[in-house]
C-alpha cells in the first residue's frame, strides 16, 4: 500500500470522526445492507429520502414475491415489516424503475469520472466538459441526441453534480461486481440488482474500494487547497459526501 493511499485512508477516518461528511451510514452485511447501499447510490440527496425508502421497500417486496417463499411467517420479523402483500405489482415496478433510472445516472457519472481521470494522465489540459460530452453519447436517448448540445451538456453536468456524493460508492459497487463475475467482457453490469441482493458479500469489497477512492479524493482536495489548483477541473467537497461503513 502506497503512502498516498495510507494518507488517504487516514483522512477518511479523520473526516468521519470529525463529522465533516454530509452523513455517515452504517450498513449490515445482509440483504438489508445490500438494498440500503444500492438505494443510497440511487437517491443520495436527503430531500429524496421518501423515494429512497420506497425504492428499498419495492426491492424487498419484489424479492419476497419472486423468491419462492410460501409463507410470510418463514421470514425474519424485521423483514416482514417491509412486506405489503396488497401493494400492486404495477406500483412496485414503478418504484423500482424510478430507482433504476437514478442508478443509470450514477453509472453515467461514474464513467465520466473514470474517463476524465484517464484522460488527464495523457493530457493535463483535457477539459471536463469534453469528458462529459464524449461519455454521454453512450447514455443519451435518440431524442436527447437531436436536442440542443448546450442544453444536453448542462443537463449532464447537473446529473454529475447530483452524483458527486456517491461517486466513490458507485466505483466500489462496480469493482465488487467485477470481482463477483457479474459483468460482461466489457466490464458492464449484466445481471441486474437481484443477484447483488441475494449475495450481499460484495459489500465488503465495495465499501473498502469506496473508502480507498474517497481517500485519494481527499488527498487531492488537500493538495488543491494548498496549491490553489484543482487538477480534476470539477468540484469536490467533503461536506457533501456520504460515508458508508459496516
Amino acid at each position: 500500500m502506497s503512502d498516498e493511499i495510507k494518507f488517504g485512508l487516514a483522512l477518511v477516518k479523520q473526516y468521519a470522526s470529525e463529522n465533516v461528511f454530509e452523513r455517515i451510514e452504517t450498513l449490515s452485511l445482509d440483504i438489508y445492507g445490500a438494498v440500503d447501499f444500492i438505494a443510497l447510490m440511487a437517491f443520495p440527496n436527503v430531500k429524496d429520502e421518501k423515494r429512497k425508502k420506497r425504492f428499498s421497500k419495492a426491492i424487498l417486496n419484489a424479492y419476497y414475491r419472486t423468491s419462492g417463499k410460501a409463507h410470510i411467517q418463514e421470514l425474519p420479523e424485521h423483514f416482514t415489516k417491509e412486506i405489503d402483500s396488497k401493494w400492486p405489482w404495477k406500483n412496485i415496478d414503478q418504484s423500482i424503475n424510478s430507482g433504476i433510472r437514478r442508478l443509470i445516472i450514477r453509472f453515467h457519472s461514474y464513467h465520466v469520472f473514470r474517463f476524465h481521470d484517464n484522460a488527464l494522465e495523457k493530457d493535463p489540459n483535457h477539459s471536463f466538459g469534453s469528458s462529459i460530452d464524449y461519455i454521454s453519447t453512450a447514455y443519451e436517448t435518440n431524442r436527447e441526441k437531436i436536442s440542443d448540445r448546450a442544453i444536453r451538456s448542462n443537463n449532464h453536468k447537473r446529473d454529475f453534480q447530483h452524483s458527486r456524493p456517491v461517486l466513490h460508492l458507485t466505483w466500489g459497487f462496480v469493482e465488487a461486481c467485477k470481482t463477483m463475475g457479474w459483468t460482461n467482457e466489457l466490464g458492464q453490469l449484466s445481471y441486474g440488482i437481484r443477484i447483488a441482493i441475494e449475495n450481499p458479500s460484495w459489500l465488503v469489497e465495495a465499501i473498502d474500494t469506496a473508502n480507498l477512492v474517497l481517500g485519494l479524493q481527499l488527498v487531492e482536495h488537500c493538495v488543491a487547497n494548498t496549491s490553489g489548483k484543482n487538477l480534476r477541473k470539477h468540484k469536490f467537497d467533503p461536506a457533501e459526501i456520504i460515508y458508508v461503513k459496516l
